[in-house]
């Protein structure tokens, strides 16, 4: 009867614990990044630690991407600012409060020192636009957010997020410089969550705080590194 018991005993065990082993819950496979698509091509989101994203100092210096006003090429009136092309042409950024759905107000930001361009404000009722005006040619782009020069300066970056108002975008814009001008890499509006923060990690890396909305209509953020394909 020993003999027979013994055996007996461990298929009972052996049963017992396969049973616990299935009980188990599943190990979560999911990838540990994110995804986004523009321009029909996959980026990863790779997740970042809140500390490695405020390590991540760089932010192109203001006081040396400027040079001082010059009041013969640039006036800034109470009417709107007038602007005195290299090619000899003039244009006229009127202030306009009769029409909703033109800029009330233009503002001087800076003239460029590394390209001839101009950096204007254009304020509407209730969102704003950035605008680069090339000084040669007097090309205009509508720029969703002041832009964020890469450390080698061929490249900005213009981040919005606006993901409760829903006045303004909500997404990334990316450039490039090309001969002397700005050619737009991508414009990729985002739907599920918002680049409340974006700072240059290198000259190909963005690092992200990255907000996302609550079942309470309040603000949560991760963080995120967007490998750029430049």
């Amino acid at each position: 009867m020993k003999r027979l018991f013994i055996p007996t005993l461990l298929i009972i065990l052996t049963t017992a614990c396969n049973h616990k082993k299935a009980d188990l819950p599943k190990a979560d496979v999911r990838p540990p990044f994110d995804t986004l698509m523009i321009n029909g091509k996959v980026y990863a989101l790779d997740s970042i630690s809140e500390n490695y994203y405020n390590s991540v100092h760089y932010k192109y210096p203001s006081d040396q991407d400027t040079i001082p006003l010059d009041t013969n090429r640039i006036k800034q009136t109470k009417e709107g600012i007038k602007i005195h092309l290299q090619n000899n042409q003039i244009i006229f950024l009127k202030n306009d409060s009769t029409e909703q759905h033109s800029p009330f107000y233009h503002e001087y930001i800076k003239t460029l020192s590394h390209i001839p361009y101009v950096h204007v404000k254009a304020q509407y009722s209730e969102y704003s636009y950035e605008i680069f005006i090339n000084l040669k040619n007097g090309t205009k782009m509508e720029l969703w957010e002041p832009p964020l020069f890469s450390p080698n300066k061929k490249y900005f970056v213009c981040a919005s997020s606006d993901l409760i108002a829903c006045f303004e975008e909500n997404g990334i814009q990316l450039y490039k410089e090309k001969n002397g001008g700005f050619d737009k890499v991508f414009e990729k509006e985002i739907s599920n969550w918002g680049p409340h923060e974006v700072k240059w990690e290198n000259d190909s890396c963005l690092v992200i705080k990255r907000a996302k909305v609550d079942k309470t209509e309040n603000l949560q953020f991760d963080y995120v590194r967007l490998r750029l394909k430049i």
